[in-house]
Order: C-alpha cells, then structure tokens, then sequence
C-alpha cells in the first residue's frame, strides 16, 4: 500500500536452536518475554544490510493497543459484586493459545481471574508474566523485584501511564535493545519522541481505546493512507513456538545444568524445586501461555 519494499526472514527450528545459547548469553539477568529470540534474529538479519531501523515500540502503551487495555475497561463496566459472582463461573473454562477456539477459553480464563481483582492488583495481574504468587516462590530474594506502583487511579489513562514506566522499559524497550546492540543495529522508536509522549498523554482516554477499537486515534489518523484491512485484523504478537522448542526439542536434555540442583543453589538466585515444578508443568501442558 505504501510502495515500501518487504523482505520475509524464514526461521528454521534447527538454526534457532543452535543459536539459543547466544540468544540467552545476550541479557545479564533472567528475562520472561519468548519474543526476544525472534527479535534477536530479525536484528540479526536486519543488521547485514542496515545500521540503523526504525520500531514501533510504544505505540501500544500510549494509545491502548493491547487487549489487556481492552479487557481492562471492560471489566471496569461490570459492577463489584456482578464481578464476585462472574468470576469463578468464567475461571471454570480453560484453554491457551494454540488454536483460535482454545484462544477465546484462554481468554475468558484470564477474564475471569481480573475479575477477582480491584485496582491497582487488576494492573499487576494484566502486566505479569508469570502468576503474581509465582515471584515469591522462585526468586530467594524477592524484596528487590517487589513492584511499587505510584498513586494511581483506575482509569486507562493511569493504565497506559503505568505500561510506560513498567512494561517499556523493564521489557520492551529493553528487549530490543539489548538484541540490536547484540548485533550492531541502531534502532530509533519514533513513538518515543517526547512531545508525542506528552500529547499522548493528555488526549481523552476514549481516544485511545472505545472498548471495541484499539488505537483509535492512531488509525483514524492514518485511515487514509492504508487499507482498511489493516485496521481490521486481529492482534497479532510476535510469538515464537517456545514450549515446542523446549519439549519436542528436548532442549533441557542437551543443558542439564538448566534444572541441575547444585548448580540453581550456587546461582543463589531460584528455589530449586519451584523451577523444577514449573518444568513439570510446562512438560505436562498443551501450551506454555497458560496464564
């Protein structure tokens, strides 16, 4: 639509694996986001024929662009005692991401356990990783990863503000840069410019996100320049098969020292049981995004 040139980078399972010890040698700390590997080889590529990109990282955490926003403001419109009754019914489903029936249970699962939820525990919930009792179990020394969130209200504008000074940098920020600087790739992120920043965060919150449309302003800015189908897909994240890698591939097997007890206690930063559950766990599901 806009004349630009597009190259697809195929990534072959093999090489992926091959690579993953680059991929993980990349950080300097534990970090939960899978999108990271195929970040590291689009940098990868990208590098070979350029010095410097451009990403669209912070569109989403300044206009609304997630479905956590979307789930967020709808459950706002349910009354608190509507949202004690609804939950467990909803919490009874299950499903992941693998299909897009399995998607939607996923869905009213995680629906479900917001529900249980006043703000800002509705914030946490949405923005974890992992469960918000998992922390305390696996880290030894929990107290200096303890979220402190600042005085906010439950609205989506202090929402998208919190995103900002949690999600951006603490991962998606962090995760490319450290995968472009792996490589030798400049990447700028004009949505980050301040002044887009502050306008961004003055502008109505039903601007941004009307519970049925995510980055409102955004697309009706540009609903000229672009096909509609472009506004109309679904969200699409920039997963990687990350549970098949780990069981089919059978990548534990080839690095023992992964869930090796001696090794996690001379680490001193896991419980080593609490690993070797999760392990369980994820060898025992369907999906890894469960949560």
């Amino acid at each position: 639509a806009l004349g630009t040139r597009h190259h697809e980078i195929r990534l072959n399972e093999s090489n992926v694996i091959a690579e993953l010890e680059e991929v993980l040698a990349s950080f300097d700390e534990p970090f939960a986001d899978a999108s990271a590997i195929a970040v590291y080889f689009l940098a990868k590529e990208t590098a070979q024929h350029l010095k410097v990109s451009l990403s669209g990282d912070g569109a989403d955490e300044l206009f609304g662009g997630y479905n956590k926003h979307t789930a967020f403001l709808k459950a706002q419109r349910i009354p608190s005692w509507q949202r004690k009754a609804l939950s467990p019914v909803m919490r009874f489903s299950s499903g992941h991401r693998e299909g897009k029936f399995s998607n939607q249970l996923r869905k009213i699962v995680k629906m479900g356990e917001l529900l249980r939820y006043d703000w800002p525990d509705q914030y946490q919930y949405l923005a974890a990783m992992i469960g918000l009792d998992v922390p305390d179990k696996l880290l030894k020394h929990p107290q200096p990863y303890k979220l402190e969130l600042p005085a906010t209200t439950a609205s989506l504008n202090d929402f998208l503000l919190l995103d900002q000074l949690m999600v951006l940098p603490g991962d998606m920020l962090k995760k490319v840069d450290v995968m472009s600087m792996r490589h030798s790739l400049e990447v700028r992120t004009p949505f980050m410019d301040k002044d887009v920043v502050k306008l961004a965060n003055r502008l109505p919150a039903n601007w941004k996100n009307d519970r049925k449309t995510s980055k409102l302003i955004l697309k009706e800015a540009f609903a000229d320049l672009l096909p509609d189908e472009v506004f109309k897909r679904p969200k699409h994240g920039f997963e990687v098969p990350l549970h098949q890698w780990l069981v089919t591939a059978d990548l534990v097997s080839k690095h023992p020292l992964w869930l090796d007890e001696d090794y996690l206690e001379a680490q001193n930063l896991f419980h080593p049981k609490t690993i070797q559950q999760l392990f369980s766990q994820l060898t025992n599901s369907k999906s890894s995004t469960t949560a």
